[in-house]
């Protein structure tokens, strides 16, 4: 008796920061962190075969 029912497991808050907006990759940085490129798009291993 007197004890507090639990809503969750362990007594953590949000720990998580807020979303902050930020400037958008341009397409050379994003191509940049890709695995390789070709042209414009992304090359990347084949993951489904004929």
């Amino acid at each position: 008796e007197g004890d507090e029912p639990l809503v969750y497991m362990t007594d953590c808050e949000n720990v998580l920061r807020e979303d902050a907006p930020e400037p958008p990759l341009t397409h050379a940085e994003a191509m940049k962190n890709g695995p390789g490129a070709d042209s414009d798009y992304f090359r990347v291993p084949r993951v489904v075969e004929k």
